[in-house]
């Protein structure tokens, strides 16, 4: 029976992706897998693309398994009959420019949408006017694009040395050394217990609030989406009650507005990667954080190959970064616990590679953190813990409690038994014999 013409963008999407799958082809050029609108479907694309462009073969077979194996989308029996349902019509070109206008046509409006809610809430208008500047530029941007190799992008060298450091509007954090810019990640890694969820949630409150924890500067208040999977609505809500303690009213006001909390614990893979790409577009966000980004990653953490693809690879992390424009800070746990002394004897080149799993991910990211508790307490006996960064630490514009620039500082949690950190006090005592770089203090409740 001659299938009938596809009328709405989903059935488009199906029939594209039918006559993909039969004919053995790649997506057309210009269309990925963030443009389809049905999430099913969205994984099939993925199937597709990522079989082309690694030559595995696209076919029922293939995709089926592909699909299978990273435990969403259509099964064998559903892909059958996408491509019985196209029997021996021809791939349609018009499809994928139909499929990429109304997934242009869904970036606008969400961006609109989100745009026109904070005009009514009073937001500021010089911030609104340049939000609305950057929404038509990305779009000038993909239309430009579509035609064009997503994967290399040349640079002008007249541009390039004219280039003004102080004056880059990609920057996020550290205005004055560029140091977190649009579209990049960076971690922070931990040992279990050590209070990188806390930690985590305190930098996310002081930067949607535009002020600077530890030194560290956004260049302006950040619309910022907290996603985790490990913590519980009580052990969320104690972090943030913690965070937010010594804030006014008008203060947690905007924080309502700039900070988006969400737990995440079904999505994995390249799933989760397409997930944050759709948030962001739908929140308008700037920094994502994910707590912890291993959550998310189905594949062994330790072997380099799977590891590339899910954060360099088409359809993964970098792409999605650098698609939205958006910054990554993603919580990163450690190998086994080392002791304080260890710890204290290694170079912040050395530290930046405590975290578990290859090389790759440290690799990955333009500046890595770490916070790990030292040998030392407070003289009234909280733990205190280092925390500092090791690829750019002198851009990264961290400042101890005298507010100089510094590689580190040493970090407790609050007096009041609160989940909330501050500096350490300089009077302290040297603990080595109760000293564990994995938890607290036992005279206080160990944080998230």
């Amino acid at each position: 029976m001659e299938p009938k013409t596809p009328t709405s963008v989903i059935e488009v999407e199906r029939y594209l992706l039918g006559c993909c799958i039969r004919d053995g082809v790649g997506l057309p050029q210009g269309l990925h897998p963030y443009h389809f609108e049905e999430p099913a479907l969205r994984l099939v694309s993925q199937a597709v693309k990522r079989l082309n462009d690694q030559s595995l073969g696209v076919d029922e077979l293939t995709v089926s398994a592909f699909l299978a194996e990273i435990k969403g989308g259509y099964s064998t029996h559903e892909i059958n009959s996408m491509t019985s349902e196209v029997g021996f019509t021809a791939l349609n070109p018009s499809w994928g420019k139909m499929i990429t206008k109304a997934s242009r046509l869904r970036d606008i409006t969400r961006t609109a949408e989100n745009i026109a809610y904070r005009a009514l809430s009073g937001d500021d208008p010089d911030f609104l006017r340049v939000s609305l500047q950057e929404m038509l530029q990305e779009e000038e941007t993909a239309t430009s694009a579509v035609n064009a190799n997503p994967s290399t992008e040349y640079f002008d060298l007249d541009a390039m040395l004219a280039f003004d450091p102080k004056d880059d509007k990609t920057v996020l954090i550290g205005a004055d050394r560029r140091w977190i810019c649009k579209g990049y990640p960076f971690q922070i890694v931990g040992f279990s217990g050590t209070g990188k969820s806390s930690l985590a949630v305190h930098l996310a409150v002081n930067w949607a609030l535009n002020k600077a924890p530890f030194g560290l500067k956004p260049v302006r208040a950040l619309r910022i989406l907290m996603v985790q999977a490990e913590n519980d609505f009580g052990d969320a809500a104690e972090g943030l009650i913690g965070a937010t303690a010594k804030l006014i009213q008008s203060e947690k006001v905007t924080l309502k507005e700039n900070l988006i909390f969400v737990r995440q614990s079904s999505k994995v893979g390249f799933e989760f990667v397409e997930y944050l790409g759709e948030m962001v577009k739908k929140h308008a966000i700037d920094l994502i954080i994910a707590d912890p980004l291993l959550a998310y990653a189905n594949f062994d953490i330790a072997m380099q190959e799977p590891t590339s693809a899910f954060l360099r690879g088409p359809g993964g992390v970098q792409e999605m970064l650098q698609r939205t424009g958006a910054a990554l800070l993603y919580m990163h746990h450690t190998t086994k616990p080392k002791s304080a002394d260890d710890l204290d004897a290694m170079t912040s080149q050395q530290l930046a590679y405590l975290g578990a799993g290859c090389a790759e991910w440290v690799n990955f990211a333009r500046d890595s953190g770490y916070l790990f508790r030292t040998h030392k307490n407070t003289s009234d006996g909280r733990a205190v813990y280092r925390f500092g960064f090791s690829k750019r630490q002198s851009r990264s514009g961290l400042k101890d409690s005298t507010d100089r620039f510094a590689g580190h500082v040493n970090l407790c949690h609050a007096d009041d038994g609160s989940i909330r950190w501050e500096y350490a006090p300089t009077d302290m005592d040297d603990q080595k014999a109760h000293s564990s770089p994995a938890k607290g203090s036992l005279s206080r409740p160990l944080s998230l």
